[in-house]
C-alpha cells in the first residue's frame, strides 16, 4: 500500500483521513482504489514476485490537463467538466449555472463571473450546493443528539479509547451517505476533531474523582475546623 499523504510544497503529511486509511485497508484486508490491493499468489507470479507496491496500488497523482487552445484562446474545456461529474452532483451543484456554450468543444463563464471570488459567491449561494450542505448539517445534529451521551458518561466510564471507537464508527455511519465525503474524509474529520481536544476530554473523564477528592478534602477539613472550635 503506497503511503497516502496531503503534500503542501515539498513536503508530505499524514492526515488523520490517510491513518484513517491505512488503518483500515489493514484491518478489512480489502481493496482500496488508488492506495491498497489485494494481490494473489498468482497475480505475484504473474509479475515475477515483482514487490514494487506501485505495480498494483497507485495513488499518483494525474498529471494536470493542459488545454493549449484553452490557454491561448480562453474556454473551459467541456472534457474536463465532464470529468467533475460526480464531484459536481455529490455537491448538488449544476455546473451550467456558471458556464454558457461557446462552441461544440467549450463552455466559458457566463456574465454573472466577474471574478474568482464571485464565482465562489455564486457556488456557495447555488440552492443544490445549499440543500446537500443542510443535509450534512442534518445528519451530524441527528448524530448528535444520539451520541453525545457517550461524552456525558466518561466521567463514568473512563472509556477514552472506546468511546473514540464507538463515536468514530457512528460518525461515518451516520454522515458517509450524504455523498459529500468518502468514509475516510469522514472518519479523519471526527479523530482530527478527537486529537485537537483529547486531553481535554482526558480532563473530564477524571473530573468526577477530582469533584470527589475535593469534596472529600473539604469534609476533612470542616472535620478538623469543628474539632479546633470545640477545643481539647
Amino acid at each position: 500500500m503506497p503511503t497516502p499523504s496531503s503534500q503542501q510544497g515539498a513536503e508530505n503529511y499524514l492526515l488523520s483521513e490517510h491513518v484513517e486509511k491505512i488503518v483500515s485497508a489493514y484491518r478489512t484486508f480489502s481493496d482500496i482504489p488508488g492506495d491498497a490491493s489485494v494481490v494473489t499468489h498468482e497475480e505475484l507470479l504473474a509479475n515475477d514476485i515483482n514487490l514494487n507496491i506501485r505495480r498494483y496500488a497507485d495513488n499518483a497523482s494525474l498529471p494536470e490537463p493542459q488545454d493549449v487552445r484553452a490557454h491561448l484562446l480562453g474556454g473551459v474545456p467541456k472534457r474536463e467538466v465532464a470529468d467533475r461529474t460526480d464531484l459536481f452532483a455529490a455537491h448538488g451543484f449544476d455546473p451550467m449555472h456558471v458556464f454558457v456554450e461557446r462552441d461544440v468543444d467549450y463552455y466559458e463563464f457566463c456574465d454573472t463571473v466577474a471574478s474568482k471570488p464571485n464565482l465562489q459567491k455564486l457556488v456557495t449561494s447555488d440552492s443544490g450546493v445549499m440543500a446537500r450542505e443542510g443535509e450534512l448539517t442534518h445528519a451530524f445534529d441527528e448524530w448528535w443528539v444520539a451520541d453525545a451521551k457517550f461524552f456525558a458518561e466518561l466521567p463514568e466510564t473512563k472509556e477514552l479509547m472506546a468511546t473514540r471507537s464507538a463515536l468514530l464508527d457512528s460518525f461515518v455511519d451516520a454522515l458517509t451517505p450524504v455523498g459529500l465525503l468518502d468514509r475516510f474524509k469522514v472518519a479523519g474529520t471526527i479523530a482530527s476533531w478527537w486529537g485537537d481536544i483529547q486531553f481535554d476530554l482526558r480532563a473530564f473523564a477524571e473530573s468526577r474523582k477530582r469533584r470527589g477528592a475535593v469534596a472529600r478534602g473539604e469534609r476533612r477539613e470542616a472535620r478538623g475546623e469543628r474539632r479546633d472550635h470545640q477545643g481539647p
